[in-house]
């Protein structure tokens, strides 16, 4: 594929805004189908989950923002998604958003088992995860 023909993340992000949290799982879900279709065709014996979190900030008050703590950005509104990555290939495999004033043990552990319950279907040998 080539990759100018892809959207920039602007684009992106206006795009998932409109949606309705609804269609924002689809679109998730979608994403998470292509990762493991591509993973499949790498037949690999071992798949290691690359799972971490981060602060994103925002210029002004979103939907599923709140202000959180950040010492560069004190007093804005942020998100703190954790994310996960398939390590052997850098895939970006799913990321749960959720506001910045939550601890980062928050819905991080359903977010994993998601993520490994979906890693079944690519039928490796072995599934790890690496926490950052």
């Amino acid at each position: 594929m080539d990759r100018r023909k892809l959207p920039v993340v602007s684009t992106i992000s206006r795009a998932l805004s409109q949606m309705k949290s609804e269609e924002v799982e689809k679109v998730r879900s979608l994403s998470r189908s292509l990762v493991v279709e591509g993973l499949k065709r790498e037949w690999l014996t071992r798949l290691t989950f690359g799972c971490d979190d981060s602060v994103l900030s925002t210029n002004e008050h979103a939907e599923g923002t709140a202000v959180g703590f950040k010492k560069a950005k004190t007093g804005a509104c942020s998100c703190y998604p954790p994310f996960c990555t398939a390590a052997q290939t850098v895939k970006f495999f799913d990321v749960y958003n959720r506001p910045g004033n939550v601890c980062d043990s928050n819905g991080a552990d359903q977010f994993m088992v998601e993520c490994f319950k979906q890693a079944k279907n690519v039928r490796v040998g072995i599934v790890e995860s690496v926490l950052f």
